[in-house]
């Protein structure tokens, strides 16, 4: 009879153990609540002209005055979703953006928002998980910014998550 009392906690401690990876599992998803509202826009963009150039006097240049920050926001403790998120997130954007990229009209950033001086993310863009935030920045000011909040329920389908990711971004870059 005591084996078998023996042999019961150890299940119980089993089930409780299993319970508790699921509640550690599950701090790495998205909560089931609304999308965070949007920051009111506060700054216009600005086209600054240029003197002409000698060899075209009807040359206008137009000051490269916008950028848009796609942000990854993690904390310290990192599961292998999150891990997989920024993965794949790097690899939508590194792929579908590299001219912008590389003319600097979009950033890529991995924030760690537990570090030093990364706290004011979490209120900024109204985080309560792993996130995909796109930033637009028009003369150094941040004029809106949108969350990409399917990116937790489209995790375990590639390329459905890219593509969500290259089209909300390209969107997002296409407003003026």
């Amino acid at each position: 009879m005591k084996k078998r009392n023996k042999y019961f906690m150890y299940a119980i401690a089993a089930v409780i153990c299993c319970g508790f990876l699921m509640i550690a599992n599950m701090n790495c998803r998205a909560a089931e609540s609304a999308p965070p509202k949007k920051a009111p826009a506060t700054a216009k963009a600005k086209t600054v002209k240029k003197k002409p150039a000698k060899a075209s006097p009807k040359v206008v240049e137009v000051k490269k005055d916008r950028k848009v920050v796609a942000y990854y926001f993690h904390g310290a403790a990192r599961c292998v979703s999150c891990k997989t998120l920024e993965a794949i997130t790097a690899e939508a954007i590194n792929k579908g953006f590299e001219k912008e990229l590389k003319d600097g009209t979009l950033e890529w950033k991995v924030v760690n928002v537990e570090e030093k001086g990364n706290e004011h993310f979490i209120q900024d863009y109204k985080l309560y998980t792993k996130s995909v935030v796109l930033s637009d920045m028009r003369d150094g000011k941040e004029k809106t910014w949108k969350n990409l909040d399917k990116v937790w329920e489209l995790l375990r389908d590639k390329d459905a998550f890219q593509k969500y990711i290259t089209e909300e971004t390209r969107a997002f870059m296409a407003v003026k």
